[in-house]
Protein backbone atom coordinates (compact mmCIF):
# COMPACT_ATOMS: atom_id res chain seq x y z
CA UNK A 1 0.00 0.00 0.00
CA UNK A 2 1.68 3.30 -0.87
CA UNK A 3 0.17 6.44 0.97
CA UNK A 4 0.51 10.15 0.41
CA UNK A 5 1.12 12.28 3.11
CA UNK A 6 0.97 15.86 3.21
CA UNK A 7 2.00 16.56 6.97
CA UNK A 8 2.05 19.45 9.42
CA UNK A 9 5.18 18.19 10.90
CA UNK A 10 8.31 16.22 9.51
CA UNK A 11 8.44 13.16 10.82
CA UNK A 12 11.86 12.79 10.83
CA UNK A 13 12.24 15.47 13.56
CA UNK A 14 11.67 15.26 17.10
CA UNK A 15 10.32 18.18 18.40
CA UNK A 16 7.34 17.92 20.22
CA UNK A 17 3.85 15.83 20.84
CA UNK A 18 2.69 16.27 16.91
CA UNK A 19 5.98 14.55 15.57
CA UNK A 20 5.80 11.57 18.36
CA UNK A 21 2.43 10.55 17.33
CA UNK A 22 3.32 11.24 13.76
CA UNK A 23 6.12 8.69 14.00
CA UNK A 24 4.03 6.52 15.97
CA UNK A 25 1.44 5.68 13.25
CA UNK A 26 3.85 5.48 10.78
CA UNK A 27 5.38 2.47 12.88
CA UNK A 28 1.43 0.94 12.63
CA UNK A 29 1.15 2.07 8.98
CA UNK A 30 4.70 0.30 8.31
CA UNK A 31 4.24 -2.87 10.17
CA UNK A 32 2.16 -6.21 9.53
CA UNK A 33 -0.53 -6.44 7.83
CA UNK A 34 -0.48 -3.04 6.10
CA UNK A 35 3.48 -2.62 5.14
CA UNK A 36 3.07 0.68 3.62
CA UNK A 37 4.95 2.72 1.89
CA UNK A 38 4.76 6.54 2.98
CA UNK A 39 5.60 9.41 1.21
CA UNK A 40 5.79 12.33 3.55
CA UNK A 41 5.34 16.02 2.15
CA UNK A 42 6.33 17.76 5.18
CA UNK A 43 6.51 21.58 5.49
CA UNK A 44 9.52 23.44 5.57
CA UNK A 45 10.73 23.80 9.14
CA UNK A 46 11.32 27.48 10.27
CA UNK A 47 13.42 28.95 13.35
CA UNK A 48 11.50 30.03 16.23
CA UNK A 49 11.43 34.07 15.12
CA UNK A 50 10.58 32.80 11.84
CA UNK A 51 8.11 31.14 13.03
CA UNK A 52 6.73 34.09 15.61
CA UNK A 53 7.19 36.52 12.73
CA UNK A 54 4.96 33.99 10.06
CA UNK A 55 2.41 33.69 12.84
CA UNK A 56 1.54 37.58 12.89
CA UNK A 57 1.52 38.13 8.76
CA UNK A 58 -0.95 35.00 8.48
CA UNK A 59 -3.39 36.40 10.46
CA UNK A 60 -2.76 39.81 8.14
CA UNK A 61 -3.31 37.76 5.06
CA UNK A 62 -6.38 35.94 6.43
CA UNK A 63 -8.18 39.13 6.78
CA UNK A 64 -7.64 39.09 2.68
CA UNK A 65 -7.67 35.55 1.49
CA UNK A 66 -10.10 34.40 4.03
CA UNK A 67 -8.92 31.25 5.12
CA UNK A 68 -8.32 31.37 9.10
CA UNK A 69 -5.13 32.39 10.42
CA UNK A 70 -4.53 28.35 11.44
CA UNK A 71 -4.63 27.46 7.67
CA UNK A 72 -3.15 30.37 6.20
CA UNK A 73 -0.33 29.89 8.97
CA UNK A 74 0.55 26.92 7.01
CA UNK A 75 -0.15 27.60 3.40
CA UNK A 76 2.43 26.21 1.45
CA UNK A 77 3.15 26.96 -2.53
CA UNK A 78 5.90 24.51 -2.37
CA UNK A 79 3.83 21.71 -0.53
CA UNK A 80 1.19 22.61 -3.29
CA UNK A 81 3.57 21.79 -5.88
CA UNK A 82 5.31 19.08 -4.95
CA UNK A 83 1.14 17.13 -4.55
CA UNK A 84 1.13 18.60 -8.15
CA UNK A 85 3.89 16.52 -9.07
CA UNK A 86 2.92 13.20 -7.12
CA UNK A 87 -0.32 13.39 -8.06
CA UNK A 88 0.98 11.73 -11.25
CA UNK A 89 1.86 8.78 -9.54
CA UNK A 90 -0.25 5.90 -7.96
CA UNK A 91 -1.35 6.08 -4.45
CA UNK A 92 -3.80 3.99 -1.92
CA UNK A 93 -4.40 6.41 0.65
CA UNK A 94 -3.52 9.86 1.15
CA UNK A 95 -3.22 10.48 5.02
CA UNK A 96 -3.63 14.46 5.74
CA UNK A 97 -1.78 14.28 8.80
CA UNK A 98 -3.53 17.56 10.74
CA UNK A 99 -6.70 19.52 10.22
CA UNK A 100 -4.40 22.47 9.86
CA UNK A 101 -3.35 21.46 6.40
CA UNK A 102 -7.37 21.23 5.76
CA UNK A 103 -6.47 23.87 3.65
CA UNK A 104 -5.42 21.25 0.67
CA UNK A 105 -8.38 19.65 0.01
CA UNK A 106 -8.66 21.21 -3.69
CA UNK A 107 -4.96 19.95 -4.26
CA UNK A 108 -5.00 16.48 -3.41
CA UNK A 109 -5.23 13.21 -5.69
CA UNK A 110 -8.81 12.65 -5.75
CA UNK A 111 -8.70 9.01 -6.53
CA UNK A 112 -7.54 7.34 -3.53
CA UNK A 113 -8.82 7.27 -0.66
CA UNK A 114 -8.92 9.98 2.39
CA UNK A 115 -8.36 10.11 6.01
CA UNK A 116 -7.49 13.20 7.98
CA UNK A 117 -5.54 12.67 11.30
CA UNK A 118 -6.85 14.78 13.49
CA UNK A 119 -4.46 15.25 16.51
CA UNK A 120 -6.83 18.00 17.85
CA UNK A 121 -10.27 19.73 17.77
CA UNK A 122 -8.15 22.71 16.23
CA UNK A 123 -10.90 25.70 17.22
CA UNK A 124 -11.57 23.66 20.52
CA UNK A 125 -7.50 24.49 21.15
CA UNK A 126 -7.73 27.56 19.70
CA UNK A 127 -10.82 28.82 21.79
CA UNK A 128 -9.05 28.00 25.16
CA UNK A 129 -5.98 29.71 24.06
CA UNK A 130 -7.59 32.95 23.45
CA UNK A 131 -9.55 32.32 27.13
CA UNK A 132 -6.15 31.97 28.85
CA UNK A 133 -4.38 34.93 26.72
CA UNK A 134 -7.56 37.65 27.24
CA UNK A 135 -9.49 36.72 29.89
CA UNK A 136 -10.86 39.93 29.57
CA UNK A 137 -12.11 41.38 26.84
CA UNK A 138 -10.94 44.09 24.35
CA UNK A 139 -10.36 44.64 20.48
CA UNK A 140 -7.71 41.67 20.30
CA UNK A 141 -9.81 39.05 22.19
CA UNK A 142 -12.87 39.98 20.07
CA UNK A 143 -10.49 40.04 16.52
CA UNK A 144 -9.29 36.26 17.52
CA UNK A 145 -12.40 35.46 18.58
CA UNK A 146 -13.98 35.97 14.92
CA UNK A 147 -11.17 34.00 13.68
CA UNK A 148 -11.79 31.10 15.49
CA UNK A 149 -15.44 31.13 14.74
CA UNK A 150 -13.96 30.79 11.37
CA UNK A 151 -11.85 27.98 11.81
CA UNK A 152 -14.57 26.62 13.32
CA UNK A 153 -16.56 26.39 9.98
CA UNK A 154 -13.70 25.75 8.03
CA UNK A 155 -12.69 22.59 10.46
CA UNK A 156 -15.76 20.86 10.34
CA UNK A 157 -16.56 21.68 7.03
CA UNK A 158 -12.92 19.75 6.24
CA UNK A 159 -14.30 16.69 8.67
CA UNK A 160 -17.54 16.04 6.22
CA UNK A 161 -15.62 16.50 3.11
CA UNK A 162 -12.80 14.12 4.00
CA UNK A 163 -15.44 12.46 6.21
CA UNK A 164 -13.07 9.79 7.70
CA UNK A 165 -11.02 10.86 10.51
CA UNK A 166 -8.55 9.22 12.96
CA UNK A 167 -8.66 10.58 16.38
CA UNK A 168 -6.07 10.45 19.42
CA UNK A 169 -9.27 11.78 22.09
CA UNK A 170 -12.61 9.52 22.53
CA UNK A 171 -13.79 13.17 23.35
CA UNK A 172 -12.88 14.77 20.30
CA UNK A 173 -14.29 11.59 18.62
CA UNK A 174 -17.33 12.18 20.28
CA UNK A 175 -17.67 15.97 19.86
CA UNK A 176 -16.73 15.36 15.90
CA UNK A 177 -19.52 12.72 15.28
CA UNK A 178 -22.09 14.94 17.55
CA UNK A 179 -21.15 17.58 15.26
CA UNK A 180 -20.75 16.23 11.67
CA UNK A 181 -23.12 12.88 11.72
CA UNK A 182 -22.50 10.09 9.53
CA UNK A 183 -18.03 10.62 10.11
CA UNK A 184 -16.51 7.47 9.57
CA UNK A 185 -13.95 7.71 12.53
CA UNK A 186 -11.84 5.84 15.12
CA UNK A 187 -9.65 6.73 17.66
CA UNK A 188 -6.08 5.14 18.34
CA UNK A 189 -4.05 6.94 21.42
CA UNK A 190 -0.59 8.04 20.98
CA UNK A 191 1.31 4.86 19.63
CA UNK A 192 4.55 4.32 21.49
CA UNK A 193 6.70 1.04 21.43
CA UNK A 194 6.52 0.12 25.29
CA UNK A 195 10.32 -0.26 25.94
CA UNK A 196 11.16 0.20 29.31
CA UNK A 197 13.20 3.20 29.96
CA UNK A 198 16.12 3.21 31.97
CA UNK A 199 15.83 4.55 35.36
CA UNK A 200 18.09 6.43 37.57
CA UNK A 201 20.42 3.81 39.83
CA UNK A 202 19.84 5.64 43.35
CA UNK A 203 16.31 5.69 43.47
CA UNK A 204 16.11 3.84 46.64
CA UNK A 205 18.90 5.73 48.76
CA UNK A 206 18.82 9.15 46.97
CA UNK A 207 18.37 12.05 49.71
CA UNK A 208 16.64 13.89 46.93
CA UNK A 209 13.66 13.74 44.71
CA UNK A 210 14.23 14.29 41.16
CA UNK A 211 11.54 15.62 38.79
CA UNK A 212 11.14 16.09 35.63
CA UNK A 213 9.09 17.53 32.62
CA UNK A 214 9.41 17.08 29.05
CA UNK A 215 7.39 19.21 26.53
CA UNK A 216 7.77 22.02 23.76
CA UNK A 217 8.13 24.62 26.10
CA UNK A 218 6.92 27.15 22.78
CA UNK A 219 3.59 25.39 23.38
CA UNK A 220 1.17 27.60 24.98
CA UNK A 221 0.00 25.09 26.94
CA UNK A 222 3.35 23.78 28.28
CA UNK A 223 4.06 27.52 28.98
CA UNK A 224 1.73 27.80 31.15
CA UNK A 225 1.49 24.62 33.03
CA UNK A 226 4.70 25.11 33.80
CA UNK A 227 4.30 28.93 34.44
CA UNK A 228 1.93 27.81 36.85
CA UNK A 229 4.26 25.11 38.63
CA UNK A 230 6.98 27.48 39.38
CA UNK A 231 4.81 30.05 40.42
CA UNK A 232 2.00 28.43 42.70
CA UNK A 233 3.96 25.40 43.36
CA UNK A 234 7.72 25.08 43.75
CA UNK A 235 8.32 28.26 45.86
CA UNK A 236 6.85 25.96 48.54
CA UNK A 237 8.80 23.10 48.50
CA UNK A 238 12.18 22.29 50.23
CA UNK A 239 15.18 21.58 48.80
CA UNK A 240 14.74 17.47 48.66
CA UNK A 241 13.03 18.37 45.25
CA UNK A 242 14.80 19.49 42.35
CA UNK A 243 13.49 20.07 38.93
CA UNK A 244 14.69 18.83 35.55
CA UNK A 245 13.00 20.34 32.14
CA UNK A 246 13.67 18.59 29.04
CA UNK A 247 12.19 19.68 25.01
CA UNK A 248 12.74 22.94 23.00
CA UNK A 249 13.21 25.99 24.68
CA UNK A 250 13.30 24.85 28.08
CA UNK A 251 16.02 26.63 28.39
CA UNK A 252 14.62 29.86 28.11
CA UNK A 253 11.89 28.94 31.06
CA UNK A 254 12.22 32.17 33.28
CA UNK A 255 13.63 31.31 36.75
CA UNK A 256 16.63 31.81 38.46
CA UNK A 257 15.58 28.93 41.17
CA UNK A 258 18.37 26.91 42.28
CA UNK A 259 16.45 24.16 41.83
CA UNK A 260 15.69 23.96 38.23
CA UNK A 261 17.90 21.98 35.80
CA UNK A 262 17.36 23.54 32.91
CA UNK A 263 18.16 21.02 29.56
CA UNK A 264 17.44 22.14 26.63
CA UNK A 265 16.53 20.17 23.28
CA UNK A 266 17.89 16.64 24.52
CA UNK A 267 17.72 14.15 21.10
CA UNK A 268 18.31 10.92 23.19
CA UNK A 269 15.30 10.73 25.72
CA UNK A 270 17.20 8.80 27.64
CA UNK A 271 19.20 10.66 29.15
CA UNK A 272 15.19 12.12 30.54
CA UNK A 273 14.21 8.62 31.77
CA UNK A 274 17.50 7.81 33.50
CA UNK A 275 17.89 11.47 35.63
CA UNK A 276 14.36 11.76 36.76
CA UNK A 277 12.30 9.71 39.64
CA UNK A 278 9.04 10.70 37.54
CA UNK A 279 7.74 12.78 35.53
CA UNK A 280 5.28 15.76 36.23
CA UNK A 281 2.23 16.63 33.99
CA UNK A 282 1.07 20.24 35.41
CA UNK A 283 -1.81 20.87 32.24
CA UNK A 284 -3.98 23.36 33.34
CA UNK A 285 -5.46 24.36 29.83
CA UNK A 286 -5.78 23.34 26.25
CA UNK A 287 -8.30 20.96 24.40
CA UNK A 288 -5.13 18.92 23.21
CA UNK A 289 -3.88 15.24 23.98
CA UNK A 290 -1.09 14.87 26.04
CA UNK A 291 1.14 12.93 24.26
CA UNK A 292 4.29 13.32 27.02
CA UNK A 293 2.12 11.79 29.43
CA UNK A 294 1.36 8.88 27.53
CA UNK A 295 4.82 8.83 26.36
CA UNK A 296 6.19 8.77 30.24
CA UNK A 297 3.57 6.02 30.67
CA UNK A 298 4.47 3.82 28.47
CA UNK A 299 8.33 4.13 29.06
CA UNK A 300 7.41 2.71 32.51
CA UNK A 301 7.56 6.14 34.40
CA UNK A 302 6.46 6.93 37.23
CA UNK A 303 3.91 10.44 36.87
CA UNK A 304 2.32 13.16 38.68
CA UNK A 305 -0.11 15.25 36.34
CA UNK A 306 -3.34 16.79 36.65
CA UNK A 307 -6.33 14.97 35.73
CA UNK A 308 -6.51 17.58 32.67
CA UNK A 309 -3.55 16.11 31.38
CA UNK A 310 -5.54 12.77 31.10
CA UNK A 311 -8.29 14.33 28.95
CA UNK A 312 -9.16 11.54 26.05
CA UNK A 313 -6.39 9.33 27.05
CA UNK A 314 -7.17 5.61 28.03
CA UNK A 315 -5.69 6.51 31.89
CA UNK A 316 -7.26 4.38 34.37
CA UNK A 317 -6.35 4.01 38.26
CA UNK A 318 -2.79 2.70 38.79
CA UNK A 319 -0.48 3.18 41.81
CA UNK A 320 2.33 4.93 39.53
CA UNK A 321 0.11 7.56 38.32
CA UNK A 322 -1.00 10.27 40.84
CA UNK A 323 -3.76 12.55 39.92
CA UNK A 324 -3.60 15.78 41.57
CA UNK A 325 -5.69 19.31 41.23
CA UNK A 326 -4.72 22.38 43.05
CA UNK A 327 -1.17 23.75 43.88
CA UNK A 328 -2.04 22.82 47.58
CA UNK A 329 -2.34 18.94 46.33
CA UNK A 330 0.84 18.98 44.46
CA UNK A 331 2.73 20.44 47.66
CA UNK A 332 1.09 17.97 50.07
CA UNK A 333 2.11 15.04 47.93
CA UNK A 334 5.47 16.54 46.69
CA UNK A 335 6.48 16.64 50.58
CA UNK A 336 4.65 13.84 51.74
CA UNK A 337 6.58 9.95 52.02
CA UNK A 338 4.28 9.16 49.22
CA UNK A 339 6.41 10.90 46.67
CA UNK A 340 9.24 8.98 48.07
CA UNK A 341 7.35 5.90 47.12
CA UNK A 342 6.41 6.57 43.59
CA UNK A 343 9.55 6.56 42.68
CA UNK A 344 10.36 2.92 43.02
CA UNK A 345 7.17 1.70 41.37
CA UNK A 346 6.05 1.72 37.55
CA UNK A 347 2.85 2.17 35.41
CA UNK A 348 1.26 -1.45 35.09
CA UNK A 349 0.99 -3.61 31.79
CA UNK A 350 -2.58 -3.09 31.42
CA UNK A 351 -1.86 1.03 31.77
CA UNK A 352 0.60 0.67 28.77
CA UNK A 353 -1.56 -1.92 26.32
CA UNK A 354 -3.38 0.61 25.09
CA UNK A 355 -0.41 2.61 23.55
CA UNK A 356 1.06 -0.19 22.17
CA UNK A 357 0.85 -0.53 18.18
CA UNK A 358 0.30 -4.34 18.44
CA UNK A 359 -3.20 -3.75 20.38
CA UNK A 360 -4.53 -1.64 17.69
CA UNK A 361 -3.80 -3.58 14.35
CA UNK A 362 -6.94 -5.28 14.42
CA UNK A 363 -9.47 -1.87 14.84
CA UNK A 364 -7.05 0.15 12.70
CA UNK A 365 -7.42 -2.81 10.09
CA UNK A 366 -11.23 -2.91 10.42
CA UNK A 367 -11.18 1.12 9.94
CA UNK A 368 -8.85 1.05 6.78
CA UNK A 369 -11.36 -1.66 4.90
CA UNK A 370 -14.22 0.14 5.65
CA UNK A 371 -12.21 3.60 4.38
CA UNK A 372 -10.97 2.01 1.35
CA UNK A 373 -14.54 0.13 0.60
CA UNK A 374 -16.15 3.81 0.65
CA UNK A 375 -13.43 4.98 -1.65
CA UNK A 376 -14.32 2.46 -4.16
CA UNK A 377 -18.19 2.93 -4.12
CA UNK A 378 -17.59 6.18 -4.70
CA UNK A 379 -15.09 5.93 -7.61
CA UNK A 380 -17.47 3.43 -8.89
CA UNK A 381 -21.14 5.58 -8.35
CA UNK A 382 -18.68 8.42 -9.65
CA UNK A 383 -17.58 6.59 -13.36
CA UNK A 384 -21.40 5.06 -14.20
CA UNK A 385 -22.47 8.79 -14.08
Amino acid sequence: MRVLMPSIVDPASQLGGAWTSTRGLLELLRGAPFHAEIVAVPPVELSWAAHRTRRYSAMAQSLITGLPGKFQFQYSRAMVAKLKRLSEEEFDLVLLNGSDLLWMLPYLPKRPAKILFAHNIEHSLYADQIHANYPGGGLQKTLLGWDCSRLRRHELAGFRAVSNVLFLSHQDEAYAGRECPGLVSITVPPLMDGTRAPRPRDVPAAPRLEIGMLANFDWWPSHQGIRWFLDEVLPHLGSAVRLHLFGTRSQHVASNDPRVVKHGYVPDLDVVWSTCHFMICPVIAGGGVSIKLAEAVCRGMPVLATRYATRGLPIEEDPAIVLRETSGEWIEFLESAAARELRRISPSRRMIAPFLAENNVDRFSDFLKTVLAGSLRSTANTASR
